[in-house]
């Protein structure tokens, strides 16, 4: 029997969690130094291109890397949590952008992750490879462990 509607169900719960962050949430000074100190100057540009509510979702991402991977390249991985959704159109509206993520019609969302390797690819290849297979399916290790971390923040 299948579960497609308990994977679609589960996606609109976690999509409303996200949305009450998105209307109640604000990008603190204290975000910002976070991001402001673990990217360089490239990068933290690259950051401030963002809409509001995906800053507020990478720093959290990030501060989630930071205490979850012990591993190698730690700073890779908090680069490309930091940066994982600079490649999101930022004048879609939050409301299209769930809805379209859920259902995975997703043109332009979820080629996001494409469109972030190309911007960073420039100023840092390790990140922007990570970035680029975020949405991957059937991922393992330190990459399946990433997207655990971005599905729950």
């Amino acid at each position: 029997m299948e579960k497609w509607w308990l994977e679609i169900f589960i996606k609109i719960f976690e999509r409303m969690k996200q949305t009450k962050a998105y209307f109640t949430e604000k990008f603190t000074k204290e975000m910002e130094d976070y991001a402001k100190e673990k990217l360089t100057n490239n990068e933290y540009k690259i950051f401030l291109l963002m809409g509001r509510y995906d800053k507020i979702h990478c720093v959290k991402c990030a501060m989630e890397v930071e205490k979850n991977i012990d591993k190698f390249k730690k700073s890779r991985w908090i680069t490309a949590a930091l940066l994982h959704d600079c490649g999101k159109p930022k004048n879609k509206g939050y409301i299209s952008r769930s809805v379209n993520a859920i259902f995975h019609n997703i043109k332009g969302l979820y080629n996001h992750a494409e469109t972030g390797y190309i911007i960073l690819k420039d100023i840092n290849i390790d990140a922007a490879e990570i970035i680029k297979r975020h949405h991957d399916e059937n991922l393992e290790g330190l990459y399946k462990l990433f997207q655990e971390i971005d599905n729950k923040s």
